[in-house]
């Protein structure tokens, strides 16, 4: 499936769960996948190299997102990461 072919899925709490299962299913539709975690770097790592099985890319990012609060950070952090003519 490539459905979402060029398309860039950014998964809170990817690291585990449900977000670990949203990443995985953005993969295998064709997108490539940001995986947000907050603490366990080993469980992100894995689920990066899941994706990238499946033949998506992906890059990893450690924030806490709190519930209703933006993170202004990470977000273009995670577009330059993809499109490094992006610096702003």
């Amino acid at each position: 499936m490539n459905e979402l072919k060029g398309k860039i899925g950014l998964v809170t709490g990817a690291s585990r769960g449900i977000g670990k299962a949203i990443a995985m299913a953005l993969a295998r539709a064709g997108a490539d996948v940001a995986v947000n975690f907050r603490i366990d770097a080993k469980s992100a790592r894995a689920v990066i190299e899941q994706i990238r099985r499946e033949g998506a890319r992906s890059i990893m990012i450690q924030a806490d997102v709190p519930p209703g609060r933006r993170s202004p950070g990470w977000l273009p952090q995670s577009k330059r990461n993809w499109d490094p003519s992006q610096s702003s």
